[in-house]
């Protein structure tokens, strides 16, 4: 097995970064199962395409331990999405939002980028690397990105990893909230602050 040095920041509670999260074998799994997919959604509203990913059993094991044995508890992979953010599919636009699912955990994982778009969680901001990720409960922490225009030909390449608890599965579809909902103004007002110091 190839050895890795995975490095991890806790900023708050709950709120993890972790940086070389894959290794050169992995990578090339990810990037096979990108390029064979025949599933490729265009999400103008969002500004990305988007995959659903196949991965086989070893990868998929290999990422449950990772969030398990980060979180301490036994994680189940429900999902892993693709999406290629640029302007050739929309503007990219991220409002503050919960994912308002089943899921209590998500690696937001950068692939690959030719610029940088922060990833806001609640009212703090957080830059990514490629390799890297942010870990955290979706459901819990309003998520969302900064008003930013892409020029032609920059791109930001994102994973979702969505774990759910083996044993507790949560139910969060009650915050499947509007994205105007009062819930969100702070947030939104912390968005807009940034927009007007650009």
């Amino acid at each position: 097995m190839e050895k890795q040095n995975i490095m991890i920041t806790e900023y708050l509670t709950g709120i993890n970064y972790i940086e070389n999260l894959f290794s050169a074998a992995e990578l090339e799994e990810i990037n096979t199962s990108i390029n064979n997919s025949k599933k490729i959604k265009s999400d103008p509203v969002l500004g990305r395409l988007k995959i659903m990913l196949d991965v086989s059993s070893n990868f998929r094991e290999n990422i449950e331990y990772k969030a398990s044995h980060l979180i301490k508890g036994d994680m189940l992979l429900s999902s892993i999405m693709y999406a290629e953010y640029s302007n050739k599919s929309g503007q990219p636009n991220l409002p503050p939002h919960f994912d308002g699912d089943t899921n209590s955990l998500v690696f937001n994982y950068q692939l690959e980028s030719n610029t940088s778009w922060d990833l806001g969680i609640d009212t703090k901001t957080y830059s990514l690397i490629d390799n890297s990720a942010l870990m955290f409960n979706p459901n819990e922490h309003i998520h969302w990105r900064p008003h930013r225009d892409f020029k032609d030909g920059e791109y930001i390449k994102m994973l979702f990893f969505r774990f759910r608890n083996k044993h507790n599965r949560a139910d969060y579809t009650h915050k499947n909230y509007h994205p105007n909902h009062p819930i969100f103004k702070d947030v939104r007002d912390y968005k807009e602050s940034l927009r007007i110091k650009e």
